[in-house]
Formats: C-alpha cells, structure tokens, sequence
C-alpha cells in the first residue's frame, strides 16, 4: 500500500511540476522510510534567501569551535544597510548580539542582518563546509543586495535535492556536530508563515527557510508531520512577469506542499 501511495504522490507532484507557468523542481524525502522522489531535483535554480541555512550552519560551526562568540555586540551604522527584506534598515543605530543578528536573518530574512554575517561566517569557509557535506552546487558566491556582483554573474545557487540533503544532514547531524544542527533548527523553527506552511494545521511544527527574488522563489523545510517527518524542497525559475507578486507561484508551491502533506495523512 505504501509503495502505491508513494507512486501516486510522485504523479501528483510530477503533474503539478508540468503544469507550473515556468520551472518547478521538487525534492521530497520521508525521514522514517528513507522513500525520497524529485522532479527537476537535480535543476540549478537561485537559492535567494534560502542560501541563509548554510550561513548559519557556519556561524554555529565556527562558535561550537570556540572562534565565534554569539553574544558578541555589533553596532549597525547606517552605511551597511541594505534594501529588501529586514527591519533594521528601519532603525537607527542599533547594537545587537551575533545571536540577534541570527535571528533576524532567518525569521525575517533581514538583508542587513545577512551581509554582517556573511563577514564574520566568511564566504570560502561556508562554500568548504557545504563542499564536506557533499554538496557540489549549493554555494554562496555573493552578498545580499550586491546588484555589482550580480552583473557579473555571480549568482547564490543550490538544487531540491541538494537542499533537502542539507536539511537531512540537520536533521540526522551526519557530517555536523549535533549541537550545531540543534541550534540551527532551533532558529529554523522561529514562528513565521511560508509557503510550505501556509496551507498546513496551524500547530505543525517546521523548519524552514523561503527565498524571494527576481523570477524565481524557493521554500525548503523540515515538516514534523506527526506521523512521519519528512523534508521538501521546491524551487523555482523562470517566473511569468504577469505573475503579480508572485501569487501564482506561492500558491502553486503551497499546494505541493498540501499534497505532500496529505499524503503523510493517508499513509498507515
């Protein structure tokens, strides 16, 4: 009955995949059975703001190696903002931890946030520790808002499948501390509506971070479905202009996520 119910939410996501106005890839993984499936899985697609979870996988390398110290001051002046989503572009002058920073990074996606973690993270130290977890696409080549790096070319990229490795890797802590793992998913978990979520109970619990930029949009997550755990990557390109905000696209994501969690309901 499983192997029955696994094909027909492989048909359900590959129809959904064909019948997306632009490129949809999708990665899904039962973290009980091992069952994983993906459409265009292997399909390079902008990671946008969801290049945030391999940031923070290093800030908490480097601070469970006793070189980073979380609680650590900085002071955000006026000429490190940076546009886009976040809050501290907002304020004045304002002093906050590395752990303040973290979280608005991850919970609000702050750009600002972003870039300061980004010095202290290190740029090659994340790309090494993504390349010793195998992962050979998910790289961060460029800073938030750096509109010089990106006209020439250089681009935040990863894959479904590679994605849902990474938040497998989380969640097993193979090729991580456990600690580590632990105090990324803590800050993964921050309240906050998602694609993924959105048309899900309201009390399921997941880790997840969404990208948002140009033609393309991402969610990846661990949902604690609470009969089977499992993770989902859906990434996408090539976004009609027409698409006003990007409605149809984040409706379209939601409902793969609703399929996949329906499945996880009917599964015995």
């Amino acid at each position: 009955m499983n192997a029955i119910l696994w094909e027909k939410l492989s048909e359900s996501i590959e129809w959904a995949s064909e019948g997306f106005d632009g490129v949809m890839g999708v990665s899904i993984k039962d973290l009980n059975t091992g069952d994983a499936l993906s459409v265009n899985g292997d399909e390079q697609f902008l990671a946008a703001s969801s290049i945030k979870i391999p940031i923070l996988i290093e800030l908490y390398k480097k601070a469970r190696a006793g070189t980073l110290d979380l609680s650590k001051e900085i002071t955000v002046h006026d000429d490190v903002k940076v546009g886009g989503t976040g809050v501290i572009k907002e304020l004045g002058n304002v002093t906050l931890t590395l752990q303040d920073l973290i979280t608005l990074m991850i919970t609000v996606s702050d750009n600002t946030a972003t870039n300061m973690l980004i010095d202290v993270a290190v740029m090659d130290d994340v790309n090494a520790t993504m390349k010793e977890l195998g992962l050979n696409v998910t790289r961060l080549r460029r800073k938030m808002q750096d509109y010089e790096a990106i006209a020439q070319g250089k681009e935040n990229y990863s894959t479904p499948n590679e994605f849902t490795r990474l938040m497998e890797a989380l969640h097993t802590s193979e090729g991580l501390d456990p600690w580590i793992a632990e105090q990324a998913l803590a800050v993964l978990k921050n309240p906050k509506t998602t694609t993924i979520n959105r048309l899900l109970p309201y009390d399921v619990e997941i880790a997840s971070k969404y990208g948002n930029m140009r033609n393309s949009y991402c969610d990846v997550a661990l949902v604690y479905h609470p009969e089977s755990p499992y993770i989902i990557s859906v990434m996408t390109k090539y976004i009609p202009t027409d698409d006003i905000r990007k409605q149809r696209t984040i409706d379209a994501i939601s409902e793969v996520s609703k399929t996949a969690y329906d499945h996880f309901n009917a599964t015995p």
